[in-house]
Parts: C-alpha cells; sequence; structure tokens
C-alpha cells in the first residue's frame, strides 16, 4: 500500500480531458475495453488547455499543502483542491510549463500499482516537455522524486523519476509529430494488431511499431481527439 499519512507521492492513475468525452471513451472502449476510465470535461477556465490530453493524478497525502507548494515552485493551480467524486480530492494545477496535472488526494488508502498492469491498463506515465531539466526540479521537489538520466540515443536524454526505491514516470523532449504534456502509456499483448484496430477507429500513427533496446515493442499514436498514447508489448 502506498500510506498516504507518510507523504508518499505517485502517479496513481490518469484521467482523460475532452471537449467531447463520450467520444474518446467509445474510441477507448472499442480499442481496450475499457469501462472503468474516467473522462471529463475541460475546466471553464481561461488557462485550462482545451485540447484533448491526460491528465495525471499525484497521489499527495494532502491536496491543500500539495497545492500551495505548487504555487510556491512556480506552478499555476487551475482549481483548488475540490471533491469531483467519491475517490477524494483534487487539485489541478500547470507545472511551470503549462502541463495540467491534477494533486490527488484519495479518499481511502490505495494499493501501489507500481506499473504492472495487465495487457489493456495502464502501465506507465511520460512527460515529453522541451524543458527536462526544468520539468525534474520541479517535480523532484513537489513529489519526492529521485531522477536518473539515460542517454538512449544521440542526444537524446531520458530521465527517469523514481520514489521509494521504484520508477515512478519517466520524461523527455518530444518525439516528432507528438505534442507535449503527459501522456498514458498501455500493456498489450500484440502492438502491431492494436495500431491497425486504432487506425481503423481513427487514430493517427506517429510513431510505427518498432523493438526497442529493452526487448519490448512500442508505438506512438494521436487518438482521434488528438491526445497522445503510447502502446507497448
Amino acid at each position: 500500500m502506498l500510506d498516504i499519512r507518510t507523504g508518499s507521492c505517485a502517479l496513481a492513475s490518469f484521467d482523460y480531458i475532452a471537449s467531447e468525452p463520450r467520444r474518446a471513451q467509445t474510441f477507448y472502449g472499442a480499442l481496450f475495453g475499457w469501462t472503468d476510465q474516467h473522462y471529463n470535461a475541460p475546466l471553464a477556465m481561461k488557462d485550462a488547455p482545451r485540447g484533448a490530453h491526460w491528465l495525471p493524478l499525484l497521489q499527495t497525502p494532502n491536496a491543500h499543502d500539495s497545492a500551495a507548494k505548487t504555487k510556491i515552485l512556480g506552478g499555476t493551480m487551475l482549481r483548488e483542491p475540490f471533491v469531483p467524486d467519491g475517490r477524494g480530492k483534487q487539485a489541478i494545477a500547470l507545472d511551470p510549463a503549462g502541463n495540467p496535472i491534477a494533486l490527488f488526494e484519495p479518499a481511502r488508502l490505495q494499493e501501489d500499482k507500481r506499473w504492472t498492469g495487465a495487457p489493456g491498463q495502464i502501465c506507465w506515465a511520460e512527460l515529453y516537455t522541451t524543458s527536462p531539466t526544468a520539468a525534474g526540479a520541479f517535480y523532484k521537489q513537489l513529489a519526492g522524486f529521485t531522477e536518473t538520466r539515460t542517454l538512449v540515443a544521440e542526444n537524446v536524454t531520458y530521465y527517469l523519476y523514481e520514489r521509494d526505491g521504484l520508477p515512478r514516470a519517466g520524461c523527455r523532449r518530444p518525439m516528432p509529430e507528438m505534442p507535449t504534456g503527459w501522456f498514458a502509456w498501455v500493456r498489450v499483448a500484440d502492438v502491431d494488431a492494436i495500431v491497425g484496430h486504432a487506425f481503423r477507429l481513427g487514430a493517427t500513427i506517429s510513431r510505427a511499431p518498432m523493438d526497442t533496446c529493452t526487448g519490448t515493442r512500442m508505438a506512438l499514436l494521436r487518438d482521434p481527439l488528438g491526445a497522445a498514447l503510447g502502446l507497448v508489448s
């Protein structure tokens, strides 16, 4: 369990934000069979991102304290802590680079998923940003992450965020044709088959299926509403 009383922070899950949440629900339901993913409309505020995007839920022991800390660290609060549903409190913020994130104080202790989902489940959180060093400084102070940097290609550095000895998220500069911001990776049994299915459902293929140096196979998409999505097997 993640003990929210001890100050442990982890990216617990994602909400999906879009002006047409039912359209997103139809796409992801057809692609992965999801029935319990949360889809919401954007906040009615001038600074809130309008395009479809994933909203990571950073689990925190106290949403009010994390909101105050976010402002000190240069972030912007879009909405102070509120209770949108029975899961607990959320505060919606922009990090200093303008990427939206939810500060999530759960109503009950939750199991630490450790991003080890079965096929069809979200298995990783990744941030694409043009300022990875600044992003690391912000999230290390906000969430208590440590950071390990690895050169994964010529002039490409991957920033791994860890907490309590476990990997929590990754960060890097955007790949071509991909937007900046947080997005979800989903584990699948067959990347090639899911890419084909997603294309038929209206997705755009940003990075065709390819083998990686770690022995996995991956692909990058933009869903029909424009949000990024990673696939890995």
